[in-house]
């Protein structure tokens, strides 16, 4: 049976409502997204005031744009939005691990997979953080950070995780046997 012109109509201001809503999502998703990698580049200098207030900034928007994907659901799995929370999992990690040295994850993180992700992630920046505490000769840093790391690592691949998981889960192995070279070279200075 044929569709009516009225329920036509109908489908075209459902589907122009969607095209809006992920415009949307996609916009608040990007802008955050950018504000959590400027917040890691701020942590990364030292500039944990900076860091923190690019991060909260971010986290502020993607409130905003899960009330738009939890409105409707096929948004969810936008592709921005996912990458936009893993990159804000990972600067939130990052941060508390390297100002806290604990983990501590939000609402927005509840999905396993954005966290796996973001703490994967996280890991390669704690080995850029070690090698510019290497470089000033802050040794108990490194050590601290390589310990972070190993753990983190150690759960990691605790997970049989498949897919692009298993991919970072690789990755983050990988950093971790940059942190334990750092760990080598700065013995054979010591």
């Amino acid at each position: 049976m044929p569709l009516t012109m009225s329920e036509l109509k109908v489908v075209k201001k459902r589907y122009e409502r969607l095209e809006v809503l992920r415009r949307e999502l996609q916009k608040l998703s990007s802008d955050a997204q950018r504000l959590a990698k400027q917040a890691i580049f701020s942590l990364q200098r030292d500039n944990e005031k900076e860091g923190h207030s690019r991060l909260e900034e971010a986290l502020l928007i993607l409130k905003k744009a899960q009330k738009i994907s939890q409105t409707e659901q096929r948004l969810a799995g936008d592709g921005m939005w996912r990458s936009a929370l893993e990159e804000a999992a990972e600067a939130v990690l990052f941060f508390r691990l390297i100002t806290k040295h604990e983990i501590a994850s939000g609402k927005l993180f509840n999905d396993p997979t954005i966290l796996l992700g973001g703490l994967s992630d996280a890991i390669g920046e704690l080995v850029r953080f070690a090698v510019r505490a290497a470089t000033a000769g802050d040794i108990d840093r490194v050590n601290k950070i390589a310990d972070q790391a190993e753990e983190l690592v150690e759960f990691i691949t605790s997970l049989d995780m498949t897919g692009s998981l298993r991919a970072k889960g690789d990755q983050a192995r990988s950093h971790l046997r940059r942190l334990e070279d750092i760990r080598y070279d700065i013995s054979r200075r010591v």
